[in-house]
């Protein structure tokens, strides 16, 4: 969802706070799997990070 549609949506539905920590997790999962990117310019991912942003998506389709 773009950030336009998002603020367009909670202009008339509110989120209720589910829904607000079910978005938080989502963002920490996509910003997990990004880390800083390496001298050849390409990005790698330490095990425990990829571990904990698979955790936080099937947290967030759980919901």
């Amino acid at each position: 969802m773009t950030g336009f549609t998002a603020r367009l949506l909670d202009a008339h539905h509110p989120r209720t706070a589910g829904e607000q920590v079910v978005l938080a997790l989502a963002e920490r999962a996509r910003a997990d799997r990004q880390t800083e990117p390496r001298p050849g310019g390409e990005r790698e991912q330490r095990p425990e990070e990829r571990d904990r942003a698979d955790e936080r998506e099937r947290l967030v389709e759980a919901l």
